[in-house]
């Protein structure tokens, strides 16, 4: 059925829905004075869109008996297939789907119920939704897929099930698997990215590329390298992945050392490969011992003399006495700009751009989704305290202390931090 006018009594039926009570629904219905698919003026939302965000069972096949059309949309695009999706309905998705929901509807970002459920990790509807004949190649705007949703949240078995159902369909697996973000992120890269060793596994054992790259030159090998996970390293190795020099003048090892893991480091020195230098120089000059000592990585540091011909004296001197920054890709700080020395003097340097979390948790991965009306992903930042800094070491967010890193624990003075924002996540959002 069409949107019609709205009725006064529109507000009562979305309050009956939105309580759950179906007796109330069919009376407010029965009264003939409001439309089955009225849309309330602010959120836009029909009674079957708040009875499904509700989990009003009751009122929703009430709903579904007087006519109510699956298919009225919001003005960002938002269906109730979509809603139900997220939230796990799946007796729900599939009377919607009887009744002639669009299964590859999209919101304003091209989101589609098919990314919903694999965002959230409800294999039953992915099933259902499949067996629909949804578009599992629709991509989202920034190049979203589903499989890379699934990726990105390690939900194996449903990404399993899309890399068998291209199979099914004839399409070519390769592409499917490689299809990139508008940065270049692959589902193999965002799964690497986020520690999901099982993902990799199956992505790796289906064709996945091993080295593609992210626009900015890095590989799934060296962001596992750099947020030190070991697993995935051994795993993306088995597989041949380039150890030696990016086109980005850094190396893996070079992406070791900032991530504080001696276990990553003592396993790469081991790794019977010659680009696994740790007297390379990366493109600003720096080495991986280095990147270890401005990011406070001492542990690594002490592996790292034992294998190079720099000694520890002369590359701290090289390092306090230098200005220059790590490599954007790397996503290290220099010191503030004017910040104050132990010795009371003023090191001066170009600081990169700035940002304070807000007052929200931030996840595992430094990100915060912003949820917005049709959105993807926002990063937000906050001034935090040196014990919240340590906990967000595998993080994209990098920090520099104001004096030194004892005297900044002991005292709890925040520190400036910076953010790659190239390390976010995706997600479609039906808020």
């Amino acid at each position: 059925m069409s949107k019609k006018t709205e009725s006064p009594l529109d507000f009562e039926l979305h309050n009956a829905c939105r309580v759950g009570d179906p007796v109330w629904v069919q009376r407010v219905l029965d009264s003939g004075r409001v439309h089955v698919d009225c849309q309330h003026d602010e959120d836009q939302l029909t009674p079957l869109m708040v009875a499904i965000m509700c989990r009003r069972r009751d009122c929703i096949q009430v709903l579904i008996a007087e006519g109510a059309d699956p298919n009225v949309a919001k003005e960002n695009g938002l269906t109730a297939i979509m809603l139900a999706s997220q939230i796990g309905l799946e007796d729900v998705v599939r009377d919607l789907v009887r009744l002639g929901a669009n299964v590859d509807a999209t919101n304003q970002e091209g989101g589609t119920a098919l990314m919903c459920a694999a965002q959230w990790g409800w294999l039953h509807i992915v099933e259902a939704l499949i067996e629909a004949k949804c578009n599992i190649h629709q991509a989202m705007k920034d190049g979203t897929t589903a499989l890379f949703l699934a990726a990105q949240a390690g939900h194996d078995k449903i990404l399993s099930l899309l890399i068998t159902e291209c199979l099914k369909r004839n399409r070519d697996l390769g592409i499917f698997i490689g299809a990139p973000r508008q940065d270049g992120s692959s589902p193999l890269f965002i799964a690497c990215q986020l520690g999901h060793v099982e993902s990799v596994r199956i992505l790796l054992e289906n064709g996945a590329e091993v080295d593609q790259s992210r626009l900015d030159d890095a590989t799934p090998l060296f962001k596992a390298c750099h947020k030190g996970h070991l697993q995935i390293v051994q795993e993306l190795l088995k597989y041949q992945a380039k150890v030696g020099m990016l086109p980005n003048g850094e190396s893996c090892l070079h992406a070791a050392a900032l991530s504080g893991s001696s276990a990553l480091i003592e396993f790469l020195l081991a790794y019977n490969d010659d680009q696994v230098d740790p007297n390379l120089s990366n493109s600003e000059g720096r080495t991986p011992m280095d990147l270890a000592i401005q990011a406070g990585n001492f542990a690594i540091v002490e592996l790292l003399k034992k294998h190079t011909n720099t000694s520890l004296s002369a590359t701290c001197s090289s390092s306090s006495s230098s200005t220059s920054s790590l490599s954007p890709s790397m996503s290290c700080l220099k010191r503030s700009s004017n910040s104050t020395l132990e010795d009371g003097t003023t090191e001066k340097s170009t600081p990169k751009q700035h940002v304070r979390f807000d007052l929200q948790k931030i996840d595992q991965d430094g990100t915060r989704v912003d949820h917005h009306l049709g959105s993807v992903v926002r990063v937000h930042c906050r001034m935090v305290s040196s014990d919240d800094l340590r906990r967000q070491s595998q993080s994209p967010v990098r920090f520099v202390w104001k004096n030194s890193p004892l005297r900044q624990a002991r005292s709890q003075e925040p520190a400036s931090v910076e953010i790659n924002s190239a390390d976010c996540c995706s997600a479609v959002l039906t808020h």
